[in-house]
């Protein structure tokens, strides 16, 4: 196998066998979640990883769009005096998005989305 085709230039470097385990995570948290697509994304919104159908996405744009959306949380979260909103949640007539920024991992986060046809 190789890198994914929809992965984007980022800071972030991965080996082969890096990227094969963080696609296994993908895979598995899919699963238990039972969601139909899941991204890992950096900070600055460039795709590392996903897993599920995408057929009708941009996933480029949805990847820098909620980067976008995490930062302006952030920041509406330092203005009212917390440190993070750990959980974003945008629910729709069709489709859901849960956004979870991953503490300690710096550069990365968590996408979910639900209702995916």
């Amino acid at each position: 196998m190789g890198i994914d085709p929809f992965m984007n230039a980022s800071n972030i470097v991965l080996y082969e066998a890096e990227y094969q385990r963080l696609k296994s995570i993908l895979i598995k948290t899919q699963r238990e979640l039972g969601i139909d697509l899941i991204l890992l994304i950096d900070r600055d919104g460039h795709q590392i990883a996903s897993e599920g159908p995408a057929q009708d996405i941009d996933l480029t744009a949805l990847s820098s769009l909620a980067a976008a959306n995490l930062a302006a949380t952030d920041g509406l979260a330092r203005l009212v005096g917390e440190p993070e909103f750990s959980i974003l949640y945008h629910q729709g007539k069709h489709r859901n998005i849960r956004r979870k920024g991953l503490t300690g991992a710096g550069t990365a986060q968590g996408e979910a989305y639900d209702g995916i046809p």
